[in-house]
């Protein structure tokens, strides 16, 4: 029953997971829109790129010392090139991070039902480990170009690199549990 229990929570985790990257989808790609349409909007707003992290906000809701930053752009002041840049990798990021929850979803339906060590579990183990290390490619370059003056950065996010690493360990361990099922089946 605390199995169940367990299970169940992860799945609705997960599902409500999924809500929040479409929703950030849309959010996202509702924005690229409305900058397409009414770029005096974002006047105010400012762009930063520091350390491979992306922000955007309202200087309204900032501090003041935040605005010194050299990696600091006017979303105003960004080449739409940029603009598509950092859109296409925002967006394949988190489609990505949606086909990693939906292979997550699949092995906990598999555990629900009793089928935990099959080959479909191994090979949605290898799934999200793929899934992670386009992440972690797409997710380690940071490029704005703002008026005349552009930033460049290459940084190593090793958190999706351990996971990476997880996904291809728990791969193996299911795999060789696959394996020690068949036998058992065999030898019955």
């Amino acid at each position: 029953m605390e199995r169940n229990k367990l299970l169940f929570w992860a799945m609705a985790c997960c599902r409500i997971m999924q809500v929040v990257q479409v929703g950030l989808i849309m959010l996202l790609t509702y924005y690229v829109v409305h900058w397409q349409i009414d770029p005096q909007y974002y006047d105010d707003w400012k762009f930063s790129g520091s350390l491979g992290k992306l922000s955007i906000s309202n200087p309204i809701h900032t501090a003041a010392s935040e605005m010194d930053d050299t990696r600091t752009f006017m979303v105003s002041q960004l080449q739409p090139f940029s603009v598509y840049i950092i859109y296409v990798q925002m967006l394949a990021q988190l489609v990505l991070w949606v086909l990693v929850v939906q292979e997550f979803v699949k092995v906990i339906q598999a555990v629900k039902q009793v089928q935990t060590f099959r080959e479909q579990n191994v090979k949605a183990f290898q799934k999200i480990a793929g899934y992670l290390l386009w992440i972690f490619l797409i997710s380690c370059f940071t490029f704005v170009a703002a008026g005349n003056t552009g930033h460049f950065s290459f940084d190593f996010s090793f958190s999706t690199l351990v996971l990476m690493l997880a996904s291809y360990i728990l791969a193996e361990i299911f795999k060789e549990g696959n394996r020690l099922y068949e036998e058992e089946q065999l030898t019955v």
